[in-house]
């Protein structure tokens, strides 16, 4: 039986002044995780806009649970790190930190930063121990999959993804992915968080307690933390049917900006809102203010 590794890595800093300086610290990869039982007859290959997208619903929905305010999805972030530290990801043997992170956040103006990385096989059933977990076919799966793997943090004795997703200071997050074929066909997917924040002086010594507690093994009842992951077929998901796509919007109806983006027919994305507009029609939000017009699009619901 082919092996296939899980993996997830984690790293956080915090620069709380110029006389304190950075404190950060790095987990290796987990051990073997999950055997391959069988592979599906069709490969699934993720349309990663897609999931970046419903990802971010379901952290803000984990983050919402546990009493904290939504991360905000940081394009800068984004594209100064998190492209370029999943895409090199992807390409090495084990998961890698690059030290180089914190200064990259720092000059965008994030005084607190933390990364997680993870790689996710897809099309293939999974083993967590006594657990089996069917093969990841969709993009919804895979979205709150991803969001589980990190908050369970199987096999990792710091819990550091969970905290790093539940840190109150945090207010930005950079979404990344990259996707590597394995030997059997499937796909690996790679990805990258990479959040920031700032904090007050006066609330110095609170940020502090909470990295400290992040570099701490185990849990602690100070810091307690719920999760009912979503149902990814209870999510309301809209399948591009328009020949030529559908074109994004900000906004919807007659005040509607062409953002000069297209979603391709085929590709699916999960609808947070509808709306109806002044002259009746139907449009779906799909991500941040960004609306599709419902007449060319399929729904599950």
């Amino acid at each position: 039986m082919k092996k296939h590794i899980v993996r997830l890595m984690i790293s956080i800093a915090s620069l709380f002044g110029l006389l304190v300086g950075v404190l950060a610290i790095s987990a290796p990869p987990a051990s073997p995780q999950s055997d391959v039982v069988a592979a599906t007859n069709a490969v699934y290959k993720p349309n990663v806009t897609a999931v970046q997208n419903m990802m971010l619903l379901e952290i803000n929905r984990l983050r919402a649970q546990n009493h904290l305010g939504a991360l905000r999805l940081d394009n800068g972030i984004t594209n100064a790190w998190s492209n370029q530290i999943v895409q090199r990801n992807a390409q090495l043997p084990s998961l890698q930190h690059d030290p180089n992170q914190p200064n990259v956040l720092n000059r965008l103006g994030f005084l607190l930063t933390g990364e997680n990385l993870a790689s996710t096989p897809v099309g293939v059933p999974r083993l967590f121990g006594s657990l089996r977990k069917p093969a990841i076919t969709d993009d919804a799966t895979l979205a709150v999959q991803i969001v589980e793997q990190y908050y369970d943090d199987y096999g990792v004795a710091d819990y550091g993804h969970r905290k790093n997703l539940l840190n109150p200071y945090f207010t930005n997050v950079g979404i990344a992915f990259a996707l590597k074929k394995d030997t059997d066909g499937n796909y690996i997917v790679y990805n990258a968080l990479d959040f920031g924040g700032n904090t007050p002086s006066w609330q110095y010594s609170v940020v502090r307690a909470y990295f400290n507690y992040s570099q701490q093994n185990g849990l602690s009842g100070y810091y307690p933390t719920r999760y009912t992951p979503s149902n990814p077929a209870s999510l309301r998901i809209a399948t591009v049917t328009g020949k030529w796509g559908v074109q994004l919007n900000i906004g919807y109806g007659p005040s509607a900006r062409y953002t000069g983006r297209t979603l391709p027919k085929g590709s699916q994305w999960q609808v947070s809102n509808i709306a109806r507009d002044t002259q009746g029609k139907t449009w779906y939000l799909v991500g941040g203010n960004q609306w599709i017009d419902a007449a060319y699009t399929s729904v599950n619901f």
